[in-house]
């Protein structure tokens, strides 16, 4: 049977047009209404949290809670009406609300509260997971560097919320002076063995215990020597010992040459070699009969009006048999030979003056023992204004 509108009023269709828009109408009305707010909800590892989903005019509609990733992986679904999908006991649902207990950084996300209807009703909230710094070093723990190349230390921190890496050193300083520095990187140029330390680079973010790497820096270098004494004085039938000290890679050694029953042909230089894959360094050390220069004692402007005594004294291993003064006008003109003096005559100088007799040179014992500083002699000169030099 066919049926067809044919001798139906007007008035049927209006009222059958009100009766379907009156139903829509009281359909909307019974719409599930969210009576919270979007919210960012930030907990610490380990406690927990209360997701909201509470909502007016549920009527025969479910509510779905799911959970988008930060990274943009697939959404999660937890639960349906009052049944929880998902199977992580830490998750529980009671009514229109989710408890995360011992929350993980990986619970961190958007959680969305949705009614499948046409639109969607949905409201959706964040969470943010705090947590512990963690670092490492992205060199290797131990490095081996060339004196005067340039080395840089790198760190990588993970935490929420984002670390700050701050550098220090264990034994003291940085070489910059200051006790730490912040960056990822830490880069010492023109390095030298006052740079070598163990280094660590620390990540701190307020959360929990900061995290710490460390990384140890030796520096190579060519040899190094130093003598104990450039010249050593000694004579025939002595016993010398020639000592230098040589620094290598981390390790010192000291070397010490014997020369026992010393003669002239002994006198000389005596050369110290070192040498390792990154150089070679020399140390010279003088071995001689001759005395110290001497060394003038007396003061400058002298004491005596019409004389003056020329103190002196040096470093020899035999007696002094001769000596010779030179002087000249204050700051100008050229040295003269005033005196040269051998031990025999100055001998003869003392003993004229103990018989009474007069001369320039003025009484002075000289003791010349081994290695060790000898007074000179006083000589007497003529007094002048202005002072011999």
């Amino acid at each position: 049977m066919l049926l067809t509108n044919k001798g139906l009023s007007n008035a049927y269709y209006d009222h059958y047009d009100n009766y379907y828009f009156d139903a829509i109408d009281e359909r909307d009305d019974r719409s599930p209404t969210f009576q919270a707010r979007s919210q960012i909800f930030t907990v610490e590892v380990g406690q927990s949290v209360i997701i909201p989903c509470d909502v007016d005019n549920v009527g025969n509609n479910k509510l779905i809670i799911k959970k988008i990733p930060p990274n943009g992986a697939k959404e999660k679904l937890l639960s349906v009406g009052r049944e929880k999908v998902t199977r992580d006991r830490r998750i529980t649902v009671e009514g229109a609300r989710m408890t995360i207990s011992h929350a993980r950084p990986r619970d961190a996300g958007d959680y969305l509260c949705e009614f499948d209807l046409e639109p969607p009703v949905q409201l959706k909230h964040r969470l943010d997971v705090q947590f512990a710094p963690t670092i490492k070093a992205l060199v290797p723990p131990e490095q081996r560097v060339i004196k005067g190349t340039a080395v840089s230390l790198q760190c990588k921190s993970h935490g929420n919320p984002e670390p700050i890496i701050r550098w220090s050193r264990q034994e003291g300083p940085l070489p910059s002076g200051l006790t730490s520095e912040e960056g990822h990187t830490l880069t010492l140029q023109s390095i030298d063995r006052h740079v070598e330390g163990t280094y660590l680079c620390t990540a701190d973010n307020g959360i929990g215990d900061s995290a710490s790497a460390a990384m140890t820096i030796t520096v190579e270098y060519p040899p190094e020597i130093t003598t104990e004494k450039a010249v050593v004085r000694s004579g025939e039938g002595d016993e010398v010992e020639l000592t230098q000290h040589m620094s290598l890679i981390h390790v010192s050694h000291r070397h010490t040459l014997t020369i026992r029953n010393v003669t002239e042909k002994d006198f000389g230089a005596y050369v110290c070699i070192a040498e390792n894959v990154h150089g070679q360094k020399d140390a010279v050390i003088q071995m001689t009969g001759l005395p110290k220069p001497p060394v003038v004692s007396s003061s400058p402007n002298g004491g005596e009006r019409t004389a003056y005594t020329l103190t002196w004294q040096t470093e020899t291993y035999y007696p002094i048999t001769e000596y010779m003064v030179k002087f000249r006008e204050a700051r100008v003109g050229v040295w003269q030979v005033r005196e040269r003096v051998s031990r025999e005559m100055e001998e003869r100088i003392r003993n004229r003056k103990s018989r009474g007799e007069s001369n320039r040179v003025h009484d002075e014992t000289h003791q010349h023992a081994s290695h060790a500083p000898s007074p000179g002699a006083g000589l007497g000169l003529p007094g002048r204004d202005s002072g011999p030099e």
